[in-house]
């Protein structure tokens, strides 16, 4: 499992529920109307105890974009129903120890192109 392949069976696992990524850590503003997944630094996978060899903790952003607002809420509330209770499962090639939802959905704004921009994080540990 590497970064990328743990972002493609996310985005592929997603897609499968009928909500396509458009793109992995891209600019939502080039693209418009889609889902969008950035990975950044998170839990320090030694403060874990599990009993897999080494970890890999980290978080993930998920942007909303859409030009209707009520399109961008309801796609922001299947993500969350979606991945919130995800725990020792296998996705694609990613063992998932657990993916957990930081906080609540946040409204960032319209962007430059009038779309409605919701984001959620997780918190992910990975096997």
């Amino acid at each position: 499992m590497t970064l990328e392949t743990f972002l493609g069976d996310l985005s592929d696992y997603l897609e499968v529920n009928d909500l396509p990524t458009v793109s992995i850590s891209g600019n939502y503003e080039q693209y418009g109307n889609g889902i969008y997944m950035s990975p950044y630094g998170g839990l320090y996978p030694m403060s874990v105890v599990t009993n897999d060899a080494n970890p890999l903790g980290l978080d993930l952003q998920i942007l909303v974009s859409n030009s209707s607002n009520e399109t961008a809420l309801a796609q922001t509330f299947r993500i969350i129903r979606l991945l919130r209770d995800v725990h020792n499962e296998v996705i694609g090639n990613t063992k998932f120890l657990y993916i957990q939802q930081k906080y609540g959905a946040f409204f960032i704004g319209k962007s430059n192109s009038g779309n409605y921009n919701y984001t959620i994080n997780f918190s992910v540990l990975m096997a």
